[in-house]
């Protein structure tokens, strides 16, 4: 738990960011206090996955369920590796080990990068070669891969075989496979 500033240290967290996050809550539960008791729900499938949306107060829900779709879209055209025609399984297929990719993905990749260096690759995105042989991926059924499946396997993983510089997004090799799935749906 974080413990108020001392004298002359400055701010402190709870000026900068304790306080703050109270009165966003705060003036959050006012203003939907003031919507009224209305509730927009819907879902559907996506992804590989499900998603539920819940809107508390007035609107409409034909427009908010377009606004969702079109979100969702634009995310699988981007990042799904369900969907063979979407950006990111075209950079997956290519052989050229350089791209051109959308702003979208770039700050997906750029992301799911530091995450991986803070983590020391705990997480890595170039584990979809992994995700894809043990059936979790969109194609496949599942099973578990030989020792000898595995190590092959783990020669093709590593996220710093993978980079995103000016626009384009760079493989050190051209049989890298990016899975986004642990972070793009987010």
């Amino acid at each position: 738990m974080a413990t108020p500033p001392q004298q002359g240290k400055g701010p402190g967290i709870w000026r900068r960011v304790i306080f703050p996050a109270i009165f966003v809550v705060a003036l959050f539960a006012v203003l939907f206090a003031r919507q009224g008791s209305n509730e927009i729900s819907f879902g559907g499938n996506t992804m590989g996955t499900t998603y539920s949306v819940k809107i508390i107060g007035d609107g409409d829900k034909a427009a908010a369920e377009e606004a969702v779709a079109k979100a969702l879209e634009s995310v699988n055209a981007r990042m799904s590796t369900y969907q063979d025609d979407s950006e990111l399984m075209k950079f997956n297929a290519s052989k050229q080990t350089s791209v051109e990719v959308s702003d979208e993905l770039q700050l997906v990749v750029k992301s799911a990068l530091d995450i991986s260096r803070q983590t020391d690759g705990a997480f890595d995105i170039t584990i979809g070669p992994v995700v894809n042989a043990y059936g979790f991926g969109p194609k496949g059924q599942k099973k578990v891969p030989t020792d000898e499946e595995l190590r092959s396997l783990l020669e093709k993983v590593g996220y710093t075989k993978l980079s995103i510089e000016d626009g384009k997004l760079s493989k050190t090799s051209p049989d890298l496979f990016v899975d986004l799935s642990a972070i793009a749906k987010g």
